[in-house]
């Protein structure tokens, strides 16, 4: 059985207690950082909150701190091109003050550094080590012994940007080769995949349960019901699903390992609008993670990580 992952996760506030990150609140601040600077890329908040919150799950045993996961959110932002997104976020979060190791100089090793790379970048593991081995050799061209957390961090969002840059391609018309059953639902709004360009590539897959609960169910909602729409969407899903990550894995070989994104957004407010006791929405959101399990994740000859808004 897999988990249905919430949009709530512990992180550490500034005394070092645990408390709630809003992983929505996020994404509703990134799309505001978006408009206030006039960008038309605001589709990227939600690519960007999905990409933070992967990193924040990934370190689970050891919280992050919330100044930390801000950080996250602010490198995949410069490191996609946005720095003057990344300000709006800061100053919409409240700044995003510097700390005063981040500025003291010190030698570093590849240990060290992989170290500074996997708390503070929101990219995939199996990343990290290339990009150590290019921070290493930069530094060595410099004749660079010493150097702060921060300018290394800015370094490595630097590589990552350049790296982009020079890989990126042409996305295809891969929507014309779906069903039409499946274009009829991406056309209604009730699929929707997300662009699998930019800095942190992936293949994303948004499904609005609410609006496939409505237009094949009546807007009944119960599990009896979500039985039947699921055995709907079941196919439709897997088809695009299989789509995107195969324009994944075209346009970034290097990024086919990571797991695709199957996201269900908007479902926990919808729930709690609709059921009243807290013991059927949990039964709700079970059936649907057994559902999701056995009809499509299982199914799938790639990994998948579900996400429940």
């Amino acid at each position: 059985m897999i988990q249905i992952a919430t949009d709530m996760l512990r992180v550490l506030d500034r005394n070092g207690q645990p408390v709630l990150l809003d992983m929505g609140l996020m994404e509703h601040h990134l799309a505001e950082a978006f408009r206030k600077v006039g960008s038309q890329d605001v589709w990227l908040a939600s690519r960007i909150a999905l990409t933070v919150e992967e990193k924040v799950r990934q370190n689970d045993a050891t919280p992050l701190r919330e100044t930390e996961v801000d950080a996250l959110a602010m490198a995949a932002l410069k490191a996609s091109g946005y720095l003057d997104v990344a300000q709006e976020f800061a100053q919409i979060r409240r700044g995003n003050p510097v700390e005063e190791t981040a500025l003291r100089m010190e030698k570093w090793n590849e240990e060290s550094v992989a170290g500074l790379y996997s708390r503070s970048l929101p990219i995939p593991k199996e990343n990290i080590e290339p990009l150590v081995s290019q921070t290493m050799e930069m530094l060595k061209s410099l004749g660079i012994t010493e150097a702060t957390e921060a300018f290394l961090v800015d370094l490595a969002i630097h590589l990552l940007h350049k790296s982009k840059e020079t890989k990126r391609g042409e996305e295809s018309d891969w929507r014309e080769h779906l069903s039409e059953e499946c274009r009829q639902m991406m056309g209604s709004g009730i699929l929707a995949a997300l662009p699998v360009q930019g800095a942190f590539p992936r293949a994303t897959v948004l499904v609005n349960l609410l609006q496939a609960m409505e237009q094949f169910a009546d807007n009944w909602i119960s599990d009896f019901a979500l039985c039947g729409v699921m055995e709907r969407l079941s196919t439709p899903i897997r088809e695009v699903l299989c789509a995107v990550h195969g324009e994944l894995c075209r346009l970034s070989p290097q990024e086919s390992g990571a797991a695709t994104l199957l996201v269900f957004p908007g479902l926990h407010l919808f729930l709690e609008r609709k059921m009243s006791l807290e013991e059927e929405r949990k039964s709700f959101l079970e059936t649907l993670a057994g559902l999701v399990d056995e009809n499509i994740v299982r199914r799938t000859e790639f990994p998948v990580s579900v996400y429940c808004r």
